[in-house]
């Protein structure tokens, strides 16, 4: 997640009231795995009703169909 919104198809923006200080993206042109045991804590979570937005944005970034 960072701060900086590019309005890319790859991304997710998120609001404040989305649970996040300030308006940010979810980039999904750069994703990669790690082990579960590594996560300290969540930032904030994609809402069931949004999660297409993800599906979508990780569709496009990885030039998958829909």
């Amino acid at each position: 997640m960072r701060r900086t919104v590019g309005g890319i198809a790859s991304e997710v923006t998120r609001e404040p009231a989305d649970g996040v200080p300030t308006r940010s993206a979810v980039t999904l042109d750069n994703v990669f795995t790690i082990e579960q045991d590594l996560l300290i804590r969540y930032l904030t979570t994609l809402p069931v009703d949004r999660m297409n937005e993800g599906l979508e944005a990780l569709h496009y970034a990885l030039d998958m169909p829909f």
